[in-house]
């Protein structure tokens, strides 16, 4: 989650739910989740950590529920956030927005740090209650029998830097925003991935989860546009 640096000093909440209120509505940019798969794999995500919502709801309203309680707290979150977000195609127009000061609030790729060397003031949520995004890696594979093997991992190796990391291959990759797998080499970044508050995402129970997904996220959306 980023917050735009035209508007606050320091991001105007500290726990999830906050997002839900009325005074955001409209004011919350997000890429649509069915059609950018990092913010699907964080929607899909919260139902795997439902408990933690569930705590951050009650700290958030001061409210207790019974032991009992079924009330599925993701899909409650994504019911009221729904009615205050604008659904864009892309984290640029998310960027472009947070720069704009036409949203306060709003979710896109991490790597999207990069454009404040540009100018723009959008400034990173490391820290909130439950979470504050979700972490996606990317990998290469070699897979069996290839052909050029060796020139598969020369290319890994190039993208890794080479032996001591300061090859030109993972240059791209030591940017504000993009975390580096590597932690011999320094990647940009003020604050380390371990201390972000992350969901690390359980791929198999995404991606189980997309009909449901899809299901949701398209009543949610007509409900708004009737």
């Amino acid at each position: 989650m980023f917050y735009s640096g035209a508007l606050y000093d320091t991001c105007p909440v500290d726990n999830l739910w906050a997002l839900t209120e009325k005074r955001f509505q409209g004011r919350i940019y997000m890429p649509n989740p069915l059609r950018s798969y990092s913010t699907y794999t964080l929607c899909a995500s919260f139902w795997d950590e439902a408990e933690s919502l569930k705590e951050a709801y009650q700290s958030y309203t001061g409210a207790q529920s019974d032991p009992s309680d079924e009330t599925d707290y993701p899909k409650l979150f994504w019911e009221r956030l729904s009615q205050n977000c604008v659904f864009t195609n892309s984290s640029d127009e998310v960027a472009e927005a947070l720069k704009n000061g036409d949203a306060d609030l709003g979710f896109m790729v991490s790597s999207k740090l990069r454009l404040k060397s540009l100018g723009y003031e959008v400034e990173p949520v490391y820290r909130l209650e439950p979470f504050c995004g979700c972490q996606t890696s990317y990998g290469l594979m070699l897979s069996a029998h290839a052909k050029n093997i060796h020139a598969a991992k020369l290319f890994i190796r190039f993208l890794l830097g080479e032996r001591e990391g300061d090859g030109e291959g993972l240059t791209p990759f030591l940017t504000p925003g993009t975390w580096s797998v590597r932690e011999d080499v320094p990647d940009g970044n003020p604050v380390p991935l371990e201390e972000l508050d992350l969901i690390l995402p359980k791929r198999s129970e995404i991606t189980k989860r997309r009909a449901y997904m899809d299901e949701l996220w398209n009543r949610l959306l007509k409900e708004r546009n009737p």
